[in-house]
């Protein structure tokens, strides 16, 4: 597909408001905080002098700002298919539709390469009404990490877990989190399944919605590389223990396939990013991410206990 620059033709787009007081779209938590962990291993393994702020690159930015109204894209959609409403605005509705969805199953496999080294990824969230349960798992040659986070009523809880060959046992410390201290800790609400930005100010390039033979239709978007990231970022460097901000080296680009529904099928995501950590003097490394999550709703499910196991 052709991708269609922002100054060829401008979108006015909305974004999602599942979390209503702030309406706008994010790329999964419980996938991302994966990916972020990984990054803050491999930071010690690679030494560059010349090294890049990412606090002062993302300090100003009024993310508010940034933010478009969704139910003006819903009324726009109606009667119309996502060939007609276009990729970035069908998108956006897709993402808040999904959010909004009290039946569904996120799962998603990915790797992150760093100095020639491979870091796999596996994360999986389950929401059963208002309860939710993201569980991520990051596992390589260096790097072992496994957290569940437990959404019930107005509290979250953090689990963590241990790594028994190809078995994790959720055995480790617990904590529980107020909403509003699990937002300021890692940039985002628990129901906000998306960390990425995206609306008319964010997606640089898209390209025409094509309609598959299964009834589905796909579209790729080109994100910009630093307004889309912006609170992405925040949580990249609470989880990676990070020095500064990361930063990334071109835009994010997102291959998206949604339902006539208007529902997420599978979203691809590629990313290049450095980030710096403090060891003995700032040194930088470089990652790339690659992560498939697929979509599946109303099927039969269950919140798993704390004590269930997970197989790799």
């Amino acid at each position: 597909m052709d991708l269609t620059t922002k100054e060829e033709s401008i979108k006015d787009i909305g974004n999602p408001k599942f979390k209503t007081k702030k309406k706008s779209l994010y790329i999964n938590l419980s996938v991302i905080s994966v990916i972020a962990i990984v990054s803050g291993f491999f930071i010690g393994m690679w030494y560059v002098s010349n090294q890049t702020s990412g606090s002062e690159i993302y300090k100003d930015i009024n993310i508010e700002a940034l933010y478009d109204d969704v139910d003006s894209i819903r009324k726009e959609a109606i009667n119309k298919s996502p060939l007609e409403l276009g990729a970035v605005k069908s998108c956006v509705l897709a993402f808040d539709n999904t959010f909004n969805y009290e039946n569904v199953i996120i799962s998603s496999q990915g790797s992150v390469e760093a100095m020639g080294t491979t870091q796999e990824i596996t994360a999986n969230t389950i929401r059963i009404g208002n309860e939710i349960c993201s569980e991520n798992l990051s596992y390589g040659k260096y790097v072992k990490v496994a957290d569940r986070f437990y959404l019930n009523n107005n509290s979250v809880l953090h689990v963590k877990g241990n790594f028994n060959d190809n078995v994790v046992n959720w055995n480790g410390d617990k904590q529980n989190l107020s909403l509003d201290e699990y937002e300021n800790s890692m940039g985002g609400a628990i129901n906000e399944y998306i960390l990425y930005i995206i609306s008319s100010k964010t997606v640089e390039k898209y390209s025409e919605v094509t309609k598959l033979e299964d009834g589905n239709y796909s579209f790729n978007l080109e994100l910009h590389k630093v307004n889309s990231v912006v609170k992405y970022v925040k949580y990249m460097k609470a989880t990676g223990g990070l020095q500064e901000y990361p930063v990334f080296k071109e835009p994010i680009k997102l291959s998206v396939i949604i339902d006539s529904n208007y529902r997420l099928v599978k979203v691809v995501s590629n990313e290049k990013y450095t980030a710096v950590k403090k060891v003995v003097v700032n040194i930088k490394a470089s990652s790339v991410g690659t992560l498939t999550t697929t979509f599946t709703y109303d099927q039969a499910q269950t919140i798993p206990n704390i004590e269930d196991p997970t197989k790799i």
